[in-house]
């Protein structure tokens, strides 16, 4: 498990932050004027979308704050993110 402060992840997250913002102003834009994305951002793209896969199985593997305390057990992990972040996505 890895903790939810750990520098590697710290970065993993705000490059998570990155991808959202990027997307979140491209996307309406692709969408309003019918543009596709070519060349490198098409690359970039996919990279994102993998990104975000592995993202969901290292959230898995993250320990989580619970009231205050740092819990570590795969299950109480899992059973957090289901109540919260596998909503959001879907």
């Amino acid at each position: 498990m890895i903790k939810p402060d750990n520098p590697g992840k710290i970065v993993w997250d705000i490059i998570g932050m990155i991808f959202i913002l990027y997307q979140g102003i491209l996307t309406p834009f692709r969408i309003c004027f019918s543009q596709n994305s070519v060349g490198f951002l098409a690359g970039f793209e996919i990279f994102q979308d993998f990104y975000f896969i592995i993202d969901i199985f290292l959230s898995l593997n993250t320990g989580v704050y619970i009231e205050g305390n740092l819990e570590m057990k795969r299950q109480k992990v899992v059973i957090e993110y289901f109540k919260l972040w596998y909503v959001i996505i879907i």
